[in-house]
């Protein structure tokens, strides 16, 4: 993940960085959905206990995660 973000991070203001550094590598433990008034709302809570709602959400998964389920 590190080597898509350097790039970016050249033409990006300093307090975008921080903000994208503070919020990459955290464990999801939990992602709940719900429409809410024709909106769908995301709830991304982390082991941290930190918690986002948004109205999108990428996930990237390694192969070797995908085959070993």
């Amino acid at each position: 993940m590190k080597n898509f973000v350097i790039p970016l991070q050249k033409n990006c203001p300093e307090s975008i960085i921080k903000l994208i550094n503070e919020h990459l590598n955290k464990e999801v433990v939990n992602i709940n959905y719900e429409n809410q008034e024709n909106e769908t709302i995301v709830k991304v809570k982390c082991k941290d206990n930190s918690i986002y709602l948004t109205k999108h959400v990428i996930i990237t998964v390694s192969l070797g995660v995908l085959k070993e389920k």
